[in-house]
This record gives C-alpha cells, sequence and structure tokens, in this order.
C-alpha cells in the first residue's frame, strides 16, 4: 500500500514538473513571436543541427528572418562575436551551463534550449527539463525541445516533430530501452504518428535497414556484435544464403532489409536469435536485437533520411567532417545540392568505419603503455 502511493505520489511529481515545463516553453514561444530577428547559435552534432533546423524553420514560418551558427563549442570570443551583432540569440543543444557569462553579455535578449546539465544562474527564457527535476538524458532531447517551442509557436509546425526524434535518436536516447521514453514518447513519437510524418514499429534494430545491403547490415552491426558475423563479409553471405533469403533483386540490385518481404523478414529475425543463442549471447544483448524504428514517411524509400538513426548518421557525418553547414541545410529541408553533399560526407564516414575494421582484422588490439 505504502509502496503504491509513492509510486502515485512520484507520478504527480513529475506531471506536475511537466507542465511547469511546458509553461516555461508556452512562454518562450510567445517571446519568440514577439521578435523582430533571430540568430540561432547551434552545436554542430545531430541533435543540435536538428534543433537549430527546427527553430530556424519555425521562425521562418513566422516570416522572422533568422541567421544561423555552428559551434563545436561556446568560447568568450564567439559570446562576444555574437553580442556585437545586437539581436536575440537561441543557443540550442548548448548554453545551459553559461548562463551567467551569456547575461553579462546579453542582458537577458537570449534563449537557451537545451538538456545538458546546467551551471550556475538562472534566466527567464531557459529552456532544459534539468531546471524541472526531469531527465534530459531519456526524457527528450534538445530536438524534442525545440519541436515543443516550434510547436507552441504554431501547430502548424507539428510536421517537425519527425526532426526531433531525428535529434533523439542522435543522442542515443532511444538505446535503454530499444525505443523512446517521456516525452519524446508521449509527445513527439504521437505528435508526429498523428502528422503522419512518423511510423513507429517493432522490428530488427540493427543498423542500416534503408539504405545497407542484407550482407552489410549483418556485417557492420555492433549494437549487438553478432559473433562470427561481425566484420566478416564471406559468413554472412553464407549465413543469409542458408535462410533462403536473396541477396539481389531481378534486376541485380542488392537488397536491403526493408526489400524483405515480411515472411523474409521473420525468417532473418529467427535466424539471427537462434545464431546468437548458439553462441551463448547473454539475454541483455539479445534484447538489443528487437525494440522500435521509426521511419520518416514523407522521405523517398531509398533515402538514409527514412530511418531515422540513419538520418542521425548521415547529420553526424557531416559535423564529423566539419560540414555542419551541410547538415543543418539537410535538416532545413534541402534534398538537392546540399543533400547530394551530405551523401558524399556519409561515404567518406563509412570509408573511415570499414578501413578501421579492416584494421582490427589484419592488426588485432594493440596495447601500449
Amino acid at each position: 500500500m505504502g509502496g503504491e502511493m509513492r509510486s502515485g505520489e512520484l507520478a504527480d511529481d513529475r506531471n506536475a514538473a511537466v507542465r511547469t515545463f511546458l509553461d516555461r516553453i508556452e512562454e518562450t514561444a510567445k517571446v519568440l513571436n514577439g521578435l523582430d530577428s533571430v540568430v540561432v547559435c547551434t552545436h554542430h552534432d545531430c541533435d543540435g543541427m536538428t534543433s537549430g533546423g527546427i527553430m530556424a524553420q519555425a521562425l521562418k514560418r513566422a516570416q522572422i528572418p533568422v541567421e544561423t551558427i555552428a559551434l563545436k563549442q561556446l568560447y568568450s570570443e564567439d559570446v562576444e562575436r555574437l553580442k556585437k551583432m545586437g539581436k536575440w540569440i537561441i543557443f540550442t543543444d548548448f548554453g545551459s551551463s553559461y548562463i551567467n557569462q551569456l547575461h553579462a553579455a546579453m542582458g537577458s535578449d537570449f534563449i537557451v534550449i537545451d538538456h545538458h546539465q546546467k551551471g550556475n544562474g538562472a534566466h527567464e527564457y531557459h529552456v532544459n527539463p534539468m531546471e524541472f527535476g526531469l531527465d534530459g538524458g531519456t526524457e527528450i532531447s534538445a530536438g524534442g525541445i525545440a519541436y515543443l517551442v516550434a510547436k507552441a509557436m504554431s501547430r502548424k509546425n507539428r510536421d517537425l516533430a519527425a526532426l526531433g526524434v531525428v535529434g533523439a535518436c542522435g543522442d542515443m536516447q532511444d538505446s535503454r530501452s530499444n525505443g523512446l521514453l517521456g516525452m519524446n514518447a508521449s509527445i513527439l513519437l504521437n505528435d508526429g504518428i498523428e502528422e503522419g510524418v512518423l511510423e513507429v514499429k517493432t522490428d530488427l534494430r540493427l543498423y542500416g535497414r534503408i539504405s545497407r545491403p542484407l550482407a552489410q547490415y549483418l556485417m557492420f552491426s555492433t549494437s549487438p556484435i553478432l559473433p562470427e558475423l561481425t566484420a566478416n563479409k564471406d559468413n554472412c553471405m553464407r549465413f543469409l544464403e542458408n535462410l533462403g533469403i536473396e541477396l539481389q533483386q531481378r534486376d541485380g540490385k542488392w537488397r536491403s532489409y526493408e526489400d524483405l518481404n515480411p515472411d523474409e523478414k521473420k525468417v532473418l529475425s529467427t535466424g539471427l536469435v537462434m545464431h546468437l543463442h548458439e553462441h551463448n549471447t547473454p539475454e541483455w544483448k539479445l534484447k538489443e536485437l528487437i525494440g522500435e524504428v521509426y521511419t520518416l514517411t514523407r522521405e523517398d524509400r531509398y533515402s538514409p533520411l527514412r530511418d531515422a538513426k540513419e538520418f542521425s548518421t548521415v547529420l553526424n557525418s557531416c559535423g564529423r567532417n566539419g560540414r555542419s553547414d551541410v547538415g543543418f541545410q539537410v535538416c532545413m529541408g534541402d534534398r538537392g545540392d546540399y543533400y547530394q553533399r551530405a551523401l558524399g560526407l556519409l561515404q567518406e564516414h563509412r570509408r573511415n568505419l570499414a578501413e578501421g575494421i579492416q584494421l582490427m582484422q589484419t592488426q588485432g588490439l594493440q596495447e601500449y603503455k
């Protein structure tokens, strides 16, 4: 009885915290809708690009002129440069640990949309779940928070929920429970499904279900590692052939997981579970195999942007190659020149991964002092 009461009290406390957090979001959205011009300054990783992209799109739709800047870190010289621009600044996916410095430089003319641990200082437009006792590591990422602000600005922005989910996946918030939790699930996923921009299903969670040929889909698996299959292309091809799964279409195109029919998907899933059991894989690793996958329904069927985790890798490939500007434009909706550049950076990222795997195969682990 006492345990049930305590559980109910915790649920009430959390609901109250969510309501107060959403109130802060509403207040911030009102300020944004009244501005003449804005600079969006965002972190250079996937969650930064998605949160910055969501805010920039929402501002453009509100016909508010917006400039964008992506940074790896917020240095004092960056703060001074931003101050000289003489505009309201929105910091996305960072800024919480710099509240006092930002106040000293800019007064109150800035907004922070972040989910990381906060430093000292308070600010009227500091939108961070940590401020309200909510978990910014599992409940919602900067992309999700930016989406909530955008939705509060106008319900026409509900289509941006899909980009918020990409941010959460890029931040690995789906990895602990093989699916999204908290506000990621109760708000972002629900809005995205209702808006027709997201599809959620339980399936194999191996990376690359859209864009990788089947053998590579297994060969590059690291969550979980597939004994005798991960990093071994020949074994992967034999494994699939033994299951009776055709590797190529009639036109010669290599098939991906999404090209399989439901029966073939079931055969492959069952085969992988049995394979892991045969190799005495721990139960907790087996659980990594199946879970939620997120499809962005408005993206092309064969585009890596159609899968939330693959979309996040495209963005991280841009950031790691020093081209956050390319990823940002993809978040803004570019499916032309910038998208092609992003695919090129993704190929470079994959080459680096392949070379790393080859190095491990030929040299193995080397221990240093």
